[in-house]
C-alpha cells in the first residue's frame, strides 16, 4: 500500500489516508465515520477525523471495536 500512497503524493496530494494492511468490505463503516468526521470539522483536518473515528470505533461495543477494523489506517502527508 504504501507505493500507491507515494505515488498519490507525488502527484500532488498534500495528505493520504491509507492502510497499513488489506482491509475487509466490513470496514466500510469505518469510512462512513470518517468522512462525517472530516465534514463535521469544518477544516477537513483529516488527521484530527482519523483520530475520532478510531477512538470512536475502540471504544463501541461489539465487534467493530476490534483493532482488525480502525487500526490499519493511518495518514501520511508531504512535508
Amino acid at each position: 500500500m504504501l507505493g500507491l500512497t507515494r505515488a498519490f503524493l507525488t502527484a500532488g496530494a498534500s495528505q493520504v489516508v491509507s492502510t497499513l494492511w488489506p482491509v475487509g468490505d466490513d470496514t466500510s463503516t469505518f469510512y462512513s465515520e470518517f468522512h462525517d468526521a472530516l465534514a463535521a470539522s469544518g477544516t477537513f483536518d483529516a488527521a484530527r477525523a482519523l483520530r475520532v473515528t478510531q477512538l470512536r470505533c475502540l471504544r463501541q461495543a461489539g465487534h467493530h471495536s476490534h483493532p482488525k477494523y480502525w487500526a490499519a489506517h493511518t495518514l501520511l502527508a508531504r512535508r
